[in-house]
């Protein structure tokens, strides 16, 4: 039908107002207003089986109390034609979805999803615009989703309790969340920016129920409504669906509230603010400078990519004289920025990490003087260069992503929005083209520097700096604050509280009927794929048990390298620096290139070079196990020579003589871990309770856990003495490392580049050492019991980990349902719902049949231990429909089957290999799944009691909350 669609025509009230085939991105896209509601309808139509469908709303906050936030968790909890509790959670179940969320921006709310079935997508289509059109919005849901006050028996304190409410205490946990919105408060003061709409927890108890109800009224209405589809599914289908189940039911709007720009800032600020960290935290090197300017306005296209080119050569390339004058300055551990183009004037940024309270002035003061030697001196070319080869490389990588749909989606939300031509949105060709002429003719890029970066007349700087106690202090004042509540109230009106409580632990314990749930559309068993798309790799196996594996897959004309080396022959006094030696190697430079060439040539020839240490345990016998250390590269198939080459000079021609560079990159990189481990460290906990149950998690812990960690804060704290150590030590596992045996090499790439690069692979294999090392015996260390790991965050991460199987060979498919069921089903229900953590989840690893149970943005410790400990009793105890038997039957088969990229297509395969998951193993597997019944899932009630028994706890998190259950970790450590 689209190409049979004419503009200015009509098709189910939707006319068509244009239509364009856009060749950047391959596609038919289409522009409709609908008549009776006003609504706009983008569709863009091509082959992609990915169908992705979203509706947007312009959700206009005017405080920081959440309602955006709050409503868009709500609306899923019930409406008109699905009468039951938590919709997103149930369609979560099941199904073969893709991606399915809903999201909060400052000025939009979305609901996007994405699926492969064509059933599916018209399903859930129809699940999303009811919840939002037509939602309950029942006041226990509001309760729980947004906050309210608990209390159980009159002697109790009150307490405050909520979803949305935890899950901001965590992002406000985060230092760098705090300094952007304090950015925005004061650089677009009295506007929709200065607000935080997903909510500021001091704010969020300020919403009512009832302002929520009417600012769904406001704001979810099809006047106000974009809609978007993309990929395969019948264009006539989707705007018959549309109209006829939903905006016919509708007329237009006439007061829309705009979006409210405020005022604009007329003078330079400088503020001042502070987060949290513990009373006997250190402060040194813990401030955050920031920096906004207002740089251009939206229709400025043109500009806004010139200028987005420009902050990459300016805070993202090593070589950027700007990075390298920051760095000789030592104001602070590192320095990024970047251009935000997403509102109407757009906003360079610049963020220093791990400086001094006193140093803004400094800065400052850097900052011009290096932008005016840059005008006075030009930019380097190559410098130049290799930041425009970086944007095409990325930009053709874009055309392979999995979810490419989505971020086509993102492009055109942001056009209408700004009211720019959404066509122009999704092309970039001609632009980029005119704005590659003038930065290498013309001087552009040195012209924007003196036109827009050195007025900072409009700028405002923010300082966020450390507070001992901070915590501890607002956590008083609002225990304080709710005291003084509570004795303002009569008896009469505390046992009101006391009974709104009761009540409404009946509404999260109330089960949805059968009737209603039946209600809700589904696919069933017959409507999924009979079996997987499994694709092998060809591997090669060559001299010195080394093994090369070829991934022959469309990629877009990208080539993707992974260049394993094995770990087995570093011993442990080493392998607690191989990260170390990570993070050095890939940006230190080489003996022939220092490292603001090697920069230079990195960004002009390569997407990326990285490096990762995995361990792969082989599914019949975990204690049969690789341990590997990889380069990873991504090149386009022009400069295959010249990236592989990089890759070459870097393994044998590493250079570890500049010990100046190798402490600024140690130095960076501790200050953005330790930023990420206090607001979203829960990898630390889930590593280090993993770490007493097998050589290969102790391993692991060792290089990138909790143990990793503490030994680069241990160096960071006694750099000079340890020194001569760190730099002996890298230089030998430079030399241990780089070696034939048990080497592995993975290209995923179109079959003539596999073609083209082989043999230089062989070259750079036949020149690694050839010399025979032995296998280093590692003593996993006995003093991991029941850790907690304390840091400054309002909420926690808890962990608990123990072994369900001994190896793959003892593993049923059965079991992934029961991960679905306990994900799903109990843990969303007692962590979550009931506890009002932001999520729960199970991780599970057939390959070492270790379990681990994770919550996340927690704001209990006692009661998530209670939800994982009563875990084997609500095993023995399942009950299920056979309709929710099978929609978990369904999700586990999905989720054994994702969309993948073409470079996890290639990482897939590898892994496969690598742990001897054959396809008969798979398959195996995805019939067990199917065939699983009640009495399957029943049957592991001993194991997991066994689990439960022998299980290790482990945590991170807020410190009171951890110390007032100290009683169930033997120690505790500071981070």
């Amino acid at each position: 039908m689209e190409s049979e669609i004419e503009i200015n025509s009509s098709y189910f009230d939707f006319k068509l107002l244009k239509k364009e085939y856009n060749s950047e991105i391959g596609a038919e896209v289409f522009q409709f207003h609908h008549q009776s509601t006003n609504a706009s309808l983008f569709a863009i139509k091509n082959n992609d089986s990915n169908k992705t469908f979203v509706v947007s709303f312009k959700t206009i906050p005017n405080n920081s109390n959440g309602v955006a936030h709050v409503l868009e968790h709500t609306v899923l909890s019930g409406s008109r034609k699905f009468q039951v509790k938590d919709v997103f959670n149930e369609i979560s179940k099941g199904g073969l979805t893709t991606f399915l969320n809903a999201m909060t921006f400052p000025d939009m709310t979305m609901y996007p999803f994405a699926t492969r079935n064509l059933k599916e997508y018209f399903n859930i289509m129809d699940i999303y615009l009811d919840t939002t059109f037509y939602p309950k919005i029942d006041e226990f849901a509001f309760l729980q989703e947004g906050w309210r006050y608990h209390i159980e028996n009159f002697k109790d304190e009150i307490k405050i309790k909520g979803v949305v409410y935890n899950e901001m205490k965590g992002v406000y946990s985060n230092p760098t969340s705090q300094a952007w919105y304090t950015l925005f408060e004061h650089l677009m003061p009295e506007s929709t920016y200065s607000h935080v709409s997903g909510g500021n927890p001091k704010n969020i108890p300020d919403l009512t129920w009832n302002e929520l109800k009417e600012f769904h009224s406001k704001f979810y209405h099809p006047t106000n409504a974009t809609f978007f589809v993309y990929g395969d599914a019948p264009l006539n289908q989707e705007l018959e669906f549309l109209n006829k189940n939903y905006l016919s039911n509708f007329s237009k709007k006439i007061n829309i509230e705009p979006i409210n720009f405020g005022k604009k800032n007329k003078s330079f600020k400088k503020i001042h603010t502070t987060y949290a960290v513990n009373k006997n935290e250190s402060k040194s090197n813990k401030t955050f400078l920031i920096l906004g300017i207002p740089v251009t306005t939206s229709e400025n296209d043109e500009e806004i990519l010139a200028l987005k080119i420009l902050s990459e050569i300016l805070f993202s390339s090593d070589a950027s004289p700007l990075k390298i004058d920051f760095f000789e300055s030592k104001i602070g551990k590192d320095i990024e920025g970047g251009l935000l183009s997403q509102n109407h004037t757009a906003v360079l940024f610049i963020e220093v990490i791990g400086s001094e309270i006193n140093k803004m002035d400094e800065f400052l003061r850097i900052f011009n003087t290096s932008l005016r030697k840059i005008i006075n001196n030009g930019l380097d070319s190559e410098l130049i260069l290799s930041e425009l080869n970086n944007y095409e490389f990325h930009k053709r990588e874009e055309s392979c992503n999995s979810q490419r749909g989505l971020q086509y989606v993102l492009k055109l939300t942001n056009a209408k929005k700004l009211n720019k031509s959404p066509f122009n949105a999704l092309k970039s060709d001609k632009i980029f083209k005119s704005i590659r002429k003038k930065i290498l003719k013309d001087n552009y890029l040195e012209y924007l520097i003196e036109d827009k970066l050195l007025n900072l007349e409009k700028s405002v700087a923010v300082t966020l700096s450390p507070e001992q106690g901070k915590n501890e202090k607002e956590n008083e004042n609002l225990k304080a604050k709710l005291s003084n509540f509570k004795s303002s109230l009569t008896k009469n009106q505390i046992n009101n509280l006391i009974n709104k409580t009761h009540e409404f632990e009946k509404y999260q314990n109330l089960e949805n009927s059968e009737k209603n749930l039946e209600i809700l559309p589904s696919i069933n068993i017959n409507d999924i794929p009979k079996e997987l798309d499994y694709k092998a790799a060809d591997i090669i196996n060559g001299k010195n048990n080394s093994t090369t594996i070829l991934n022959d897959i469309y990629t877009g004309g990208i080539s993707y390298y992974n260049f394993g080396f094995d770990c087995s022959i570093i011993p442990k006094n080493l392998l607690i620096y191989l990260d170390i030696f990570g993070m050095i190697i890939t940006e230190i430079g080489t003996k022939k290139l220092d490292y603001i060439e090697f920069s230079k040539k990195k960004n002009i020839y390569t997407g990326n070079i990285s490096y990762q240490f995995s361990i792969f345990n082989h599914v019949e016998n975990r204690d049969d196990y690789k341990s590997i250390f990889w380069i990873n590269a991504k090149i386009l198939k022009e400069y295959i020579s010249e990236g592989l080459k990089l890759i070459e000079d870097l393994i044998f021609e590493h250079n570890f003589e500049n010990t100046h560079r190798i402490k600024e990159i140690i130095e960076r990189n501790y200050a953005w871990i330790e930023n990420q481990v206090q607001s979203e460290g829960y990898q630390l906990p889930l590593s280090r309770s993993k770490a007493k149950l097998h050589e290969s998690c102790y391993i692991k812990e060792l290089v990138s856990g909790s143990m990793g960690f503490l030994h680069l804060k241990k160096l960071i704290s006694n750099y000079d003495k340890m020194e001569n150590e760190l730099i002996s030590s890298l230089i030998k596992i430079g030399e241990l490392l780089f070696n034939q045996q048990n080497s592995i090499f993975t290209i995923t790439a179109e079959r003539n580049d596999i073609i083209y690069a082989k043999p230089i692979i062989n070259k750079i294999f036949q020149n690694l050492s050839s010399e025979k090392l032995p296998k280093q015996k590692i003593t996993m260390d006995t003093n991991f019991g029941n850790d907690a790991l304390i840091t400054s965050a309002e909420i926690v991460f808890a962990v608990q980990t123990g072994e369900i199987f001994k190896s793959g060979k003892d593993f049923n498919g059965s079991f992934e349902v029961l991960r679905s069921y306990l994900g799903n089903e109990y843990l969303h229900e007692k962590v979550r719902a009931q506890g009002g953590a932001y999520g729960c989840f199970p991780i599970f690893d057939s390959n070492t049949g270790i379990l681990s149970f994770v919550s996340y943005r927690d704001p209990n410790v006692k009661s998530t231990y209670e939800a994982y400990n009563n875990i084997p009793q609500a095993v023995k105890d399942i009950e299920l429909s056979e309709r929710a038997l099978e929609q978990l039957i369904i999700r586990t088969f999905g989720n054994f089957d994702p969309l993948l990229n073409p470079y996890m297509q290639g990482i897939i395969s590898r892994n496969r290999y690598l742990t001897g998951k054959t396809k008969e193993f798979l398959f195996k597997i995805l019939s067990e799944i199917k065939s699983t019944n009640i009495k399957d899932l029943q049957g592991y009630f001993y194991p997991i009691q066994d689990f439960s028994i022998n299980a290790v706890r482990s945590i991170i998190g807020n410190k009171d909350k951890i110390q007032s259950n100290k009683n169930l970790f033997d120690t505790l450590i500071q981070l």
